[in-house]
């Protein structure tokens, strides 16, 4: 939405580093948790991102 519909490029790209930066550091919702490891909430995993869009 950010690139396609606004065309807000920088954000999208900081949005995608972001998400991608969760999941290399192990944050991972239920949908796509390993059976058995800990999983985030969406509030906590929205979070997560909104913390390292805001560092970056």
């Amino acid at each position: 939405m950010m690139r396609w519909s606004l065309g807000l490029e920088d954000a999208a790209n900081a949005i995608e580093r972001a998400v991608a930066g969760a999941i290399t550091a192990g944050a991972r919702t239920p949908d796509i948790a390993e059976p058995g490891l800990p999983a985030a909430s969406t509030v906590e995993f929205g979070d997560e991102v909104a913390r390292r869009v805001e560092s970056s």
